[in-house]
């Protein structure tokens, strides 16, 4: 017999051997996916508790066993976009904002992945600094699909819905009805210098700026004058803080006719519970920016725009990625005539009725804002705009001739502040 005809049947068995166990070897999922980062509408999708996400990226880095990191991350806010009108030699880095994932502006999950060599499932339960949650999702080489749902803070003290105080009024010694603007607003403003109202007489600040406020007027629904302290109500309903870190408001839409009631969609606004009397409040970034810029084009005399900006970078920027410090706690105690109590060493004392909180602005957040607004509010052009605006109200106009002292000492007072606390009195439900 040929020996060749006799080994061609064993080599072409051994060929069929070797081919059947190289089809039989494991594929290890996801191993011919690369790192990547998706970041569009054509190729990411991201479904918060059933609502679409906007303004965030998911970068893919891959392990060699199956496994692999998502990072969940803000999309970088592009400064020159926003402040494109202004000449300035500042330069605008890219900005990290907040992620979906309440008080990070990152988030890394690792995942383990399921399916085959280019297409991959993954799900599971992860954590971050502040909150636990559940994922799962789909993942090629071209689209990832992610889906995070019972997202949840792990610290939810002050989760519930906070209404504005009802009983805002009190009865002078005349027997008539005022607004109690300390029933509204939490005011504190200790200063060494103080506020010239007239040539040869000043005031301390914490006098005049009540004063001031309570002289604010504007049209209400009904087109009636209104104080401030009373349209504060009229507008702001009720504010929630959900356990999942949501901020939501109910509020009067004032561009509609009657101002009716309307509710703000999650995604606007977030928090987390940094510390036992602080939050970290996460808004916007184009809402912040866009309120701390001067609210017209070119420059003053006195102010220098690349100033401006690059105090906005050291200040008020940070707070994007950083979260807002909101201080919340008790409300001050008051008087029958709506005053400040304070105690013999002048220190203010406190409401003892718990349900009563205020959530303010101190001197951490205000005072860096403010020595950034020094140069602006005590410009010239400015001031003349602000009085011919006092003039045409009715009650302002009283004022309209002291607003230039005033205005003009008031980057002394920010310089010689040693305390000041801003912010509003809320009821919890």
């Amino acid at each position: 017999m040929n020996l060749k005809l006799f080994y061609l049947p064993l080599i072409i068995g051994a060929m069929g051997l070797a081919t059947s166990c190289k089809s039989d070897d494991p594929v290890t999922p996801g191993e011919q996916l690369e790192e990547k980062t998706y970041s569009t509408s054509d190729d990411l999708s991201i479904i918060l508790d059933g609502t679409a996400v906007t303004g965030q990226t998911v970068t893919f880095t891959p392990s060699a066993d199956g496994k692999g990191t998502i990072t969940i991350a803000g999309v970088m806010l592009d400064l020159n976009d926003l402040i494109g009108s202004i000449p300035t030699k500042a330069v605008m880095p890219g900005i990290p904002t907040p992620s979906m994932i309440p008080g990070s502006s990152s988030v890394s999950i690792p995942v383990e992945l399921s399916g085959d060599a280019n297409n991959c499932t993954f799900s599971g339960n992860g954590e971050s600094t502040y909150c636990t949650f559940s994922y799962d999702g789909t993942l090629t080489a071209d689209k990832l699909s992610l889906s995070i749902s019972e997202l949840k803070l792990k610290n939810t003290s002050i989760a519930g819905t906070y209404a504005a105080p009802e009983n805002i009024y009190i009865t002078d010694s005349w027997g008539n009805q005022q607004v109690a603007l300390n029933k509204v607003m939490r005011i504190i403003w200790e200063a060494d210098s103080t506020i010239e109202v007239a040539p040869g007489w000043s005031l301390p600040v914490k006098k005049i700026l009540p004063l001031t406020l309570m002289m604010v007027t504007l049209p209400d629904a009904d087109g009636n004058k209104q104080q401030l302290p009373t349209l504060l109500n009229e507008v702001l309903k009720e504010v929630t803080f959900g356990e999942d870190g949501s901020v939501t408001a109910k509020y009067a839409d004032t561009k509609q006719e009657g101002w009716p009631a309307v509710t703000s969609p999650k995604g606007f606004a977030q928090y987390v519970v940094k510390e036992d009397g602080t939050l970290l409040l996460f808004l916007n970034p184009q809402s912040i920016i866009a309120s701390a810029l001067p609210g017209r084009n070119g420059s003053t005399k006195a102010i220098d725009p690349s100033a401006i900006v690059e105090g906005l970078l050291t200040t008020v920027v940070p707070m994007i990625s950083n979260g807002i410090p909101v201080r919340y706690g008790k409300c001050l105690a008051l008087d029958e005539e709506g005053q400040i109590i304070y105690n013999e060493d002048g220190a203010p004392t406190f409401d003892t009725d718990s349900s009563n909180v205020s959530f303010y602005l101190d001197n951490e957040t205000l005072l860096p804002i403010l020595k950034l607004a020094a140069p602006i509010i005590s410009d010239d052009d400015i001031i003349n705009s602000i009085v011919e605006i006092a003039q045409k109200d009715p009650i302002m106009g009283s004022m309209a001739e002291s607003l230039p002292g005033i205005l003009k000492s008031l980057p002394g007072v920010i310089d010689t502040t040693t305390d000041i606390q801003l912010g509003l009195n809320l009821v919890k439900k």
